[in-house]
């Protein structure tokens, strides 16, 4: 009794003292004569034992990066795939800004601009989506050249206390969402959205130097390269939010996974202009300005995108349009309740 009194007592300090939201949810219903959770109210034994369960559950669905580094003689090593969030990659220039403002804008994934049926005026940023493809070679996947991937640009003044990209701890994979397709009576299906994919490949690289070794190398395969020009606006976790082996998902709506917060391990305060390799289900949080300033912001999605927001995204004017073999394309707000509608 005493020790339930005392986590309800915490609850009222929440600002001075923040619990996991879960747990706040279970010691409210414990408190609440009208919900089913009362009738443990006087067994906080049987609580504890709960709460146990649930971060045993909560931890399945977390990866943690590593750092497989490794020397071998002779005989390389198996390629692998490491559960690695993020990625420092290259330096990276801006441009001089003119108040660009493009989401998830289709383009072709090609060695020279003139090829990326892209609009002239994304031409100054055509070094930056070079370095995200070419400084990889040889390694970078060759089954992303020609296909279509996803380029984001938010030139903007930022105010103070602000954030220019969308708040709060977050996945780019919003999880499961509910489609319907416009041109049939099918009902709504469960989606669940891929927006990059990735991961990090480790393989044997060849070191010649007085005799025959390997080191290993990391090789991004597939997922999202993001840049800003502003140092600490952004933070990442070097982890995964993944499904358990029953396919249950933690992301919430939007990708929300403010819930695992304090699951995570320590994050990492993102610099300006540098390249970094994230994937769709990265821990990552835009976070608000010190001080007001000009911001820009580059994103490259590659093409394992499954879901193409025709309302929240930019048409590419020369024609480029989503892979119908590989993304569907819906309309309908994403931030409504309810399900958005296949529309090609």
């Amino acid at each position: 009794m005493a020790e339930l009194d005392r986590k309800m007592d915490e609850l009222k300090l929440e600002k001075k003292n923040p619990i996991n939201p879960v747990l706040r949810t279970i010691l409210q219903g414990v408190a609440d004569e009208n919900c089913q959770f009362s009738k443990l109210y006087g067994m906080p034994h049987v609580v504890k034992l709960i709460w146990e369960k649930v971060l045993v559950a909560m931890h399945m669905h977390i990866k943690f990066g590593k750092d497989e580094n490794y020397e071998r003689d002779y005989n390389p090593p198996p390629p692998f795939i490491a559960q690695t969030g993020f990625r420092l990659r290259f330096d990276v220039k801006f441009p001089k800004p003119t108040d660009i403002n493009i989401n998830m804008m289709p383009f072709v994934m090609a060695k020279k601009f003139e090829n990326m049926q892209l609009p002239d005026y994304l031409k100054p940023y055509s070094d930056m989506i070079e370095t995200a493809f070419f400084n990889e070679l040889p390694f970078f996947d060759i089954e992303e050249f020609g296909k279509i991937g996803y380029l984001t640009i938010h030139e903007s003044l930022v105010e103070e206390g602000k954030s220019q990209r969308r708040p709060g701890l977050h996945t780019e994979s919003p999880g499961f969402i509910y489609v319907k397709n416009d041109l049939s009576d099918e009902k709504c299906e469960e989606l669940c959205i891929e927006k990059g994919s990735g991961h990090d490949k480790i393989m044997a690289l060849g070191v010649w130097w007085g005799k025959l070794g390997y080191n290993s190398h990391h090789f991004p395969n597939g997922g999202i390269y993001m840049a800003s020009n502003v140092d600490d606006s952004c933070k990442v976790w070097d982890c995964q939010i993944v499904a358990d082996n029953n396919g249950e998902e933690l992301i919430r709506k939007h990708g929300d996974i403010e819930h695992l917060r304090c699951f995570l391990p320590e994050s990492t305060l993102l610099k300006s202009d540098i390249l970094y390799w994230i994937n769709d289900r990265t821990p990552h949080e835009s976070l608000p300005l010190k001080k007001g300033t000009y911001r820009q912001f580059f994103r490259l999605v590659t093409h394992r995108v499954s879901v193409w927001y025709e309302d929240h995204s930019t048409k590419n004017p020369n024609g480029v349009v989503p892979d119908p073999k590989m993304t569907r394309i819906v309309r309908g707000s994403k931030f409504d309740e309810g399900y958005v509608t296949v529309v090609g």
